[in-house]
């Protein structure tokens, strides 16, 4: 069964201030409310003193009912609708869908026809704005909200009337952000400038922790929400949208794609997505991205990637390591300190030999926040000239904890990561370029791949190539 729940909008006031007048206006309101119920195959079990609850065999009904009465009625009237089972007993209804529809017409305004999830996965051909996943009162778990659009019928309406203080999936940082105080202005300046902004950088150098400050940072400015979308454990490009879909709570529309469903469902809105770690799905998410910002002008996407997604007005910003140039006072030691104490109350560098090490383990891990971040969580059992003095084994000394995501536990899993996604001849040009213990730049690499050919090209004793 679908439930229509009707209220007038501000009907106390309307009561005090003309009650002869509101009488009469009730009962054109109740002439129309119950013509265009019945004219659609629905019945009205219960009067609500200005607004009634009505009973549909077919969810589309109750939407022709609605649309119908609010295009008719002359008072602000909110409408909402739900669908599931619900017992009939002595001419009235009772069930947790009733309970839904109240909710939902509590949420809008005058004029307005909301539509739970329930009933808007069982419509087609109905036009319909999707306000996401809810909190309503008295309801544990979000509801998902539909705005029907018609011919006539208002659009424009305050938000609507949920608990949700701020909208989205962000949840607070669990531990300090250090050393990029700087770069969150200059990300946040770069988002207003442009639609897209991608962090890129090399595994392990913080892009998720950027995105997610910045992200944090900006929730004020998108009443519908900052939402972010984990892409690392999604293994199949095709599942891209229905991962995003799932987060924001849109259901697909009858006759559109997954993607064109959620584009559709973010058109006018004012959200700021996060789409984090997008490498390994990089065509899937840069599609879907490409149909959002197609749609919807309001949107603002903040990617991590370690490489571009080639999406018109992308605006690549490279993340780069942490200061290790500063000795002790560095942004790369404090990074270290910080964490230190987090596993170890009590550790210090006023010890100046412990000092050094802490500066020397910071640049031979190259200012990489989670290689710093490993080996500081080391100092529950070591000290820092133990942790500086096995360094030479770092794949077996830089293992986190197990409850981490599975590439963050352990260095080795985070160059594992990037490695798995480099294509064959890839993967065969960093297996030459490690002869480069130090690091090397594009002329060293050039130089060594003109040593590799030549020594392929060499000819062999029968006058063949060499292998």
């Amino acid at each position: 069964m679908t439930f229509l729940f009707t209220d007038v909008e501000g009907s106390t006031r309307r009561w005090e201030a003309d009650a002869d007048g509101m009488r009469a206006e009730l009962v054109a309101h109740d002439l129309v409310l119950r013509g265009a119920i019945e004219a659609h195959g629905g019945w009205v079990f219960k009067h609500t003193g200005d607004g009634v609850c009505a009973a549909f065999a077919s969810p589309r009904c109750a939407v022709d009912a609605a649309i119908t009465a609010q295009l008719a009625l002359d008072l602000p009237v909110r409408m909402g609708l739900a669908t599931g089972e619900a017992e009939l007993r002595d001419a009235d209804y009772f069930g947790a869908a009733l309970n839904r529809a109240a909710r939902v017409m509590a949420a809008g305004h005058g004029g307005q026809i909301l539509l739970a999830d329930s009933t808007a996965g069982l419509l087609s051909g109905v036009d319909l704005r999707d306000l996401g996943p809810r909190r309503l009162r008295d309801i544990p778990t979000p509801v998902g909200l539909f705005q029907v659009r018609a011919p006539g019928l208002r659009t424009d309406f305050p938000a609507i009337r949920a608990l949700d203080s701020n909208p989205g999936n962000l949840r607070p940082a669990l531990t300090s952000f250090v050393g990029r105080e700087a770069v969150v202005d200059l990300v946040r300046s770069a988002l207003k400038a442009h639609r897209l902004v991608t962090l890129t950088g090399v595994g392990g150098v913080g892009k998720t922790r950027l995105a997610l400050e910045v992200a944090a940072s900006l929730s004020d400015e998108f009443p519908d929400g900052v939402w972010l979308f984990e892409l690392a454990t999604v293994t199949d490009p095709g599942a891209v949208p229905d991962a995003v879909a799932a987060v924001l709570g849109i259901t697909q529309q009858p006759g559109r794609s997954v993607t064109d469903s959620v584009a559709f469902a973010l058109e006018g809105r004012v959200r700021l997505l996060v789409f984090d770690n997008c490498e390994h799905v990089r065509d899937a998410a840069a599609d879907l991205v490409e149909a959002i910002l197609a749609r919807s002008a309001s949107v603002r996407i903040l990617a991590t990637s370690r490489e571009r997604l080639e999406v018109s007005d992308e605006q690549l910003w490279s993340v780069p390591a942490l200061d290790v140039d500063d000795g002790i006072g560095s942004a790369a030691a404090n990074l270290f300190v910080q964490r230190a104490q987090s596993v170890s109350a009590g550790f210090s560098v006023t010890d100046p030999a412990d000092a050094a090490a802490v500066v020397e383990i910071c640049r031979r891990l190259d200012g990489i926040p989670l290689a710093i971040e490993l080996a500081a969580s080391r100092m529950s059992s070591m000290t820092p000239i133990e942790v500086r003095d096995r360094l030479d084994h770092r794949f077996r000394l830089l293992v986190g904890s197990r409850r981490g995501l599975g590439r963050h536990q352990t260095l080795r899993h985070a160059v594992a990561w990037s490695y798995d996604h480099l294509t064959d001849t890839e993967k065969s040009l960093l297996e030459r370029c490690s002869v480069f213990t130090g690091g090397f730049d594009l002329q060293k690499r050039l130089r060594g791949i003109r040593i590799s050919r030549r020594r392929l090209c060499r000819p062999g004793p029968a006058g063949r190539a060499g292998g």
